[in-house]
């Protein structure tokens, strides 16, 4: 009775994750939506190369930074870059079914930590379904490897003593997807350590569990820490300033945006972390502890419009990582309910899924939309520049490029309201054209326009095509003739 009871519980999820699978491959992303993915995927191609600079391999990376040798390195870490390097031997459109992969093994493992709570798996469903996962789990960033990476050390951590080298071990490799991720595994460092000097007269240092898990961190770490002497100049040397800033000014307003998310997408989940029943300070301190970094921080993801709702999904984008020890809170609450109540809880419950299962598809249909007119753009881009050119271009532009879809090498000619000189000189081109990309939603679009206007008169630039709406995209070929005759087929 026992078996058939738990084989019927677990199918629950096994329908759902296939059901899941089948949409996520009816709605496989034809191309990437942002910035960040655009870099993720050159840097992986840098990588495959031998190299970490962009300049050494020859490939535009956005976001790049000048390291102390002159070189130029992506600001972010290494590790998702260096995953999707697998898939761009089979081609690169594969490279969307790494965050896939990943998100089903967070699924499973979340079921696995389900079972140490003794709460039934159908609840897995929570975290297929939880709105900002499902929209990451169709991007090449970061957070979906973070927010997997993590709920498989956590798990580990709870088996118990005899996994704390192994936890330990992803835990390190944890930093290798975001910098910031080294927070997480401090709450369980200063678990692990209280524990030993409490057991110190029962436990031999060489042998104790503390010792398993500090091991386990270093491979993980040194790694970062080499990686950062190469790539910036220092094994302390990291990025994190470049993109945004940290202070307390920014608190009361992030802290308040996060909390609301968690409180309003799954109805009052934030708080039930309180009430978990096992590892409830280890949980809310690693919580809590990523939640004030994040709340510092100067950035977080808004929706395309500032869309209030939308950015309640899209916002919770940094605190991926962390989701699942909301929602495993928000399981076990709802389960010891059931308990006492399993009619509410059972229509409560499946309402919660069916709604989220309607809103995730709507959301999905959304972002596919996107993704089509991001390739309409990226088709005409190519389509109407020659090989071996020169394209200037505005932030929003830079994206549409990558290695592999054919040689084109890129430069701004303007960032916010500054204006920025380009020494054509520097650059191997046959041909010259200007290319401007501008979204409705974006600041410094009217200089975007004023300096693009300067450059087509000052080169008497023939308008190629033009598409308008949000976003606009307008391309022009500009007269100059190369004085370098260096352009190599080869290249």
């Amino acid at each position: 009775m026992n078996r058939t009871l738990m084989k019927s519980k677990i199918t629950i999820p096994i329908l759902g994750v296939v059901v899941f699978v089948v949409l996520w491959i009816v709605f496989y992303p034809p191309i990437y939506a942002i910035h960040d993915e655009a870099a993720y995927m050159a840097q992986a191609y840098v990588m495959r190369s031998g190299t970490i600079f962009g300049d050494v391999a020859g490939i535009n990376v956005v976001s790049s930074i000048k390291e102390p040798s002159g070189h130029l390195v992506t600001k972010y870490a290494p590790g998702t870059s260096f995953l999707l390097i697998p898939f761009t031997f089979i081609g690169w459109k594969t490279i969307f079914l790494l965050p896939l992969v990943l998100y089903l093994l967070g699924f499973f493992v979340f079921i696995k930590i389900l079972k140490i709570y003794n709460i039934p798996p159908y609840f897995s469903l929570l975290y297929l379904l939880y709105p900002s996962s499902v929209l990451y789990s169709r991007t090449i960033m970061a957070d979906i490897p973070s927010a997997v990476f993590f709920i498989i050390a956590l798990y580990l951590f709870l088996k118990g003593k005899r996994f704390y080298f192994l936890s330990g071990l992803i835990f390190g490799f944890l930093s290798l997807f975001r910098y910031s991720n080294i927070i997480l595994s401090i709450p369980f460092l200063i678990f692990v350590a209280i524990r030993f000097f409490k057991e110190i007269r029962k436990t031999c240092f060489l042998s104790s569990p503390f010792l398993k898990f500090v091991i386990g961190l270093l491979p993980g770490i040194l790694i970062l820490l080499f990686y950062n002497k190469i790539a910036f100049g220092g094994f302390f040397n990291t990025p994190l300033g470049v993109t945004g800033t940290f202070s307390l000014g920014f608190l009361p307003h992030n802290i308040l945006f996060y909390v609301l998310s968690m409180s309003l997408i799954y109805p009052f989940m934030f708080f039930f972390i309180f009430f978990l029943r096992k590892n409830r300070l280890i949980f809310i301190t690693t919580a809590f502890l990523f939640l004030l970094f994040y709340s510092l921080y100067s950035y977080f993801t808004t929706a395309p419009g500032r869309n209030m709702f939308k950015t309640l999904v899209v916002g919770m984008r940094y605190l991926l990582p962390i989701t699942p020890i909301f929602i495993l809170s928000y399981s076990d609450m709802l389960d010891r309910i059931r308990k006492k109540s399993v009619f509410l809880v059972n229509i409560f419950f499946w309402f919660l899924i069916g709604i989220f299962s309607i809103l995730d598809l709507g959301m999905v249909y959304q972002h596919q939309r996107f993704l089509k007119k991001q390739e309409q753009y990226k088709n005409i881009i190519y389509e109407n520049t020659d090989e071996y050119s020169l394209i200037l271009t505005n932030y929003d532009g830079m994206e549409f490029f990558q290695p592999v879809w054919g040689k084109r090498k890129y430069t701004m000619f303007v960032y916010w309201r500054n204006k920025i000189p380009v020494d054509l000189s520097k650059y191997n081109f046959k041909k010259l054209y200007l290319l401007t990309v501008v979204r409705s939603d974006k600041e410094g679009n009217e200089y975007v326009r004023k300096y693009a206007d300067e450059i087509v008169q000052e080169y008497n630039g023939q308008l190629v095509r033009e598409v308008k709406g949000d976003p606009e995209l307008r391309l022009w070929r500009l007269n100059y003739e190369s004085t370098n005759d260096s352009v190599s087929e080869k290249r």
